[in-house]
């Protein structure tokens, strides 16, 4: 077998792979127009900072004062991911900061693939939730609160199809009570990654071009 051919198939391979990788694809509402995508972040004692442009929901708020201390939160996306987060300094007054942050985006995706969540709120009061949404019927097909016993930590993957569209609601809601004193970064983070068939029919692909040039 010629060495350079095969690196050349597999270059190939990842060259697909890369050129055929899954994207959201944002939409400003659901199909109904009845409900829109937006997004904000807001510490106490700063600005609630508010988007809602849906290819861009990147907001931010930080804010310090005496009596809860230091607080940043965030909401932000990308092509392949979107994510809530807040981190609290430990200082102030009432040994907690209060502020938060709530992310709705409609999407579709550009091939079949799946959701990867993952979050950690164990340092806040568990005012944390995530919800998607098939639309139309906004049926859930998957949802995660803090206050209904859901765990406080964790990860999952659900699958997403292309040609439907979905509805993505997360937040960290409330404040960021720290149980232990707990100064970590909080967040809730979705990132689009390939369904495990996708990756599979690749490296398949890589084989078969190899094999062709022996």
């Amino acid at each position: 077998m010629n060495l350079s051919k095969t690196l050349f198939g597999g270059a190939l391979a990842c060259a697909g792979l890369t050129a055929n990788a899954q994207q959201f694809i944002y939409s400003a509402t659901d199909t109904s127009g009845a409900y829109s995508s937006f997004a904000y972040s807001y510490a106490y004692g700063g600005v609630t900072d508010i988007s809602y442009d849906s290819g861009n929901l990147n907001t931010a708020s930080g804010a310090y004062s005496a009596y809860f201390g230091g607080l940043d939160t965030s909401t932000s996306q990308t092509a392949t991911s979107m994510n809530v987060q807040g981190t609290w300094d430990g200082t102030g007054i009432a040994a907690y900061g209060y502020g938060g942050n709530l992310l709705q985006q409609f999407f579709t995706v550009s091939q079949d693939a799946q959701l990867l969540i993952s979050w950690d709120f164990s340092g806040t009061d568990l005012f944390a939730q995530a919800l998607v949404l098939e639309d139309p019927g906004l049926g859930s097909i998957f949802t995660l609160d803090g206050l209904a016993g859901d765990p406080a930590t964790g990860s999952t993957t659900i699958d997403v199809f292309a040609g439907q569209q979905y509805g993505l609601v997360m937040g960290l809601n409330a404040g960021f009570f720290p149980f232990y004193f707990d100064t970590s970064t909080q967040f809730i983070d979705v990132q689009l990654v390939p369904a495990p068939g996708a990756v599979a029919l690749f490296g398949g692909a890589g084989l078969l071009a190899a094999r062709r040039r022996r």
